[in-house]
């Protein structure tokens, strides 16, 4: 399976590649794995502790004393401080049980936590100068069994994943790029995105425009400035660009336009688009100023609706959001309760507060609303 295909499918790509904008990075992402492979913690260092700092460690433990042992001396002996790149290892696969139990990692933390067993990943961004390096763990406490073979397998899938945005979140430290654009560049896996100077000159572009150039897919490039095909079309792009710079010119912040199309040679067949204005700043050394950045989307692609996406639109827990999805696969409430592994008391419960937060009253009208909203919902 090729990048994009992963990017596309796998469950936890949407908060790998928006975790690179969170503070701390990747935070979300260590509360989803709870699910995908049953644990109670996860953990991310990006910088180790050393005897010089604690380091950079990102982790769900409730436990502050935990955190403090770990970054203070429980690291230094661990057979995890540091692991073979672009693997999984678990405890098993580094040391004998008797090797374990006699370092002190074992005796003054993993024994004192109650840690059962390990599995974690490395992986270093080679490209640049620092040698970013991530280390994702996650762990089995108490009476928990030790992570399987086929856990082991399926937490693999997510190094590509990981490693991609490992270099997105290098190049961001490094370059000093703002988390706005950035996320807009994010936002367009699976969209095709241009930044444009002041006369339409295409600046920057991914991989998806320059498909979309080539095939002279509804736009096209003429002495240097990205244009529409259809007539009709490169009106209304100049005229919403226009606004915008109005907009801006004047101190306003620019409505979005949402329901901009621009057709496609295919008959029946339009891209939806999306217009923001780009601060200049962002792009430092540039010998133009970029201004706008345009985003281009399938128009007959529906958006896939995810935990998170529900969680900014709707203001839902992360709870709420899961059955909400369980409910627009046409799952019964208790059908959904089933697969969840909750009570349906607790499901109703948790309906009960999303119909409160949407002003709706039977779950008919909740997936015609989430389904309604997310077939326009660009980001």
């Amino acid at each position: 399976m090729s990048i994009n295909e992963l990017v596309q499918s796998h469950p936890l790509s949407e908060a790998i590649y928006e975790g690179v904008l969170e503070t701390p990075p990747w935070h979300s992402l260590l509360k989803l794995l709870e699910d995908y492979v049953s644990t109670k913690s996860a953990s991310l260092v990006i910088r180790r502790p050393t005897e010089e700092g604690p380091g950079s460690t990102i982790t769900l433990f409730d436990n502050q004393d935990a955190l403090l042992d770990f970054q203070t001396n429980s690291y230094k002996d661990s057979p995890f401080a540091e692991l073979p790149e672009g693997q999984v290892f678990c405890l098993s696969d580094r040391v004998t049980q008797r090797e374990l139990e006699d370092l002190d990692h074992y005796k003054y933390f993993l024994k004192v936590y109650d840690v059962t067993d390990i599995m974690g990943f490395d992986i270093c961004d080679k490209d640049n100068d620092n040698h970013s390096r991530l280390r994702l763990r996650v762990v089995r406490i108490g009476d928990e069994p030790k992570f399987s073979d086929d856990e082991k397998r399926r937490f693999a899938t997510i190094i590509p994943l990981m490693k991609k945005s490992l270099t997105i979140y290098s190049r961001m430290e490094i370059g000093g790029i703002s988390q706005e654009i950035y996320q807009q560049l994010l936002s367009s896996m699976g969209i095709a995105s241009f930044i444009l100077g002041a006369n339409y000159e295409v600046m920057a572009k991914n991989y998806l425009a320059e498909h979309v150039l080539k095939n002279k897919d509804g736009l096209s490039i003429i002495g240097k400035k990205l244009v529409c095909i259809d007539k009709a079309d490169q009106l209304t792009l100049t005229t919403m660009c226009d606004t915008i710079r109005q907009n801006i010119a004047q101190g306003n912040r620019p409505q979005l336009a949402d329901n901009f199309t621009i057709n496609r040679p295919q008959a029946g067949s339009t891209w939806g688009v999306l217009i923001r204005p780009v601060d200049s700043g962002d792009f430092m050394g540039a010998e133009n100023n970029p201004e706008l950045l345009l985003l281009l989307r399938d128009s007959n692609r529906r958006q896939l609706p995810t935990p998170s996406l529900l969680i900014d639109i709707f203001g839902v827990t992360l709870a709420e959001a899961r059955l909400t999805l369980k409910l627009l696969e046409g799952l019964s409430l208790t059908a959904a309760a089933e697969a969840l592994g909750i009570s349906r008391n607790t499901a109703r419960t948790q309906l009960s507060s999303v119909f409160s937060k949407t002003n709706l009253n039977s779950q008919t009208q909740l997936v015609k609303l989430v389904s309604d909203v997310l077939s326009d919902h660009w980001l």
